[in-house]
């Protein structure tokens, strides 16, 4: 097999730093111009995450279909996003107050808790993790300026709490259906959406992806079950498996609509009370921040500032 020169190892070496370095400077440009627009402007900030969105997730199938990861973005993660913005373009007035409510449970619930359950860093030079950080965060940023900052004027219609109020978007009954129920009922939806697609069709027409390898014997067609559990003897794995293979996606599922229902249920504390929302967002914030803190100097040091060692999430 034929090596490569050292001038051509070393060329590489100083395009990827080159590509790193202007990654870098991008990522802190982003990181600013969100929270400036987080702060000071919400309705400019909810059509920055919009077009955002899509720039980045179009960047990403891209990158990820090259590598066989493509899968992963059929992840609820990515579903709660198009929710929101269905929510924040498409959806007719009248739905509003009902959907703002699902969308909370959803966004703030599953999604959000994302960020720890998927270990996301704020790594400026990683185009891969700043999209998982976005994809789970920043679409909770958004909806903290809807319930906490809109005003009159926007195009958003959000029940706020108001005990002068007798409307029925005011009790917690009305709330707990939407945020808990209606949040569970979309999720449920996704799961089976997934199992049609990953286990009824494509465990079927694609050898390489039955076995999770290609046919030189290298992990492809990551998903996120098989991310979650390629640790066989952690806690999560040994319970999916438990009862089998065949039963393991239906467990699964169940472990996830568990854990979706207890993050919605919670969720309802983040719509009443600014502070804690707050102080949620801020500590998913400083746990990301403390991850990426984690990266630079335990792994990309050691690289020498030349390893991207950035795993798809």
């Amino acid at each position: 097999m034929a090596q490569s020169s050292p001038d051509t190892v070393l060329g590489d070496q100083v395009n990827e730093k080159l590509v790193g370095k202007i990654a870098f400077t991008l990522g802190v440009i982003n990181l600013v111009l969100t929270v400036w627009l987080f702060a000071g402007l919400p309705v400019a900030f909810c059509y920055f995450y919009s077009v955002k969105m899509f720039a980045l997730f179009a960047l990403r199938f891209y990158l990820y279909y090259k590598q066989k990861f493509h899968y992963f973005m059929l992840d609820f993660c990515y579903f709660g996003n198009i929710l929101l913005f269905v929510f924040l373009w498409a959806l007719p007035a009248s739905f509003h107050e009902r959907g703002f409510f699902v969308v909370w449970g959803v966004i703030n619930g599953p999604v959000a808790w994302a960020v720890v359950a998927f270990g996301n860093s704020l790594v400026f030079h990683s185009v891969d993790k700043i999209t998982s950080l976005f994809l789970h965060l920043t679409p909770a940023l958004v909806l903290f300026d809807l319930r906490w900052k809109r005003s009159d004027s926007q195009r958003w219609a959000v029940c706020v709490p108001d005990v002068s109020s007798t409307a029925p978007c005011q009790t917690l009954s009305y709330q707990l259906l939407y945020i808990v129920g209606g949040g569970c009922l979309y999720f449920v939806a996704h799961q089976v959406f997934y199992y049609i697609v990953v286990q009824c069709f494509c465990m079927n027409c694609n050898t390489e992806f039955k076995e999770g390898k290609t046919a030189d014997g290298q992990d492809a067609y990551w998903t996120s079950f098989r991310w979650l559990t390629k640790k066989k003897d952690a806690p999560m794995s040994r319970f999916v498996f438990s009862m089998g293979n065949t039963a393991a996606p239906f467990l699964y599922g169940l472990t996830n609509l568990a854990y979706a229902a207890v993050t919605m249920l919670l969720s309802l504390l983040w719509y009443h009370y600014m502070w804690a929302h707050l102080l949620f967002g801020a500590g998913l914030m400083l746990y990301a921040t403390w991850s990426g803190a984690n990266f630079y100097y335990e792994v990309f040091s050691a690289s020498q500032g030349h390893g991207k060692a950035a795993k798809p999430v």
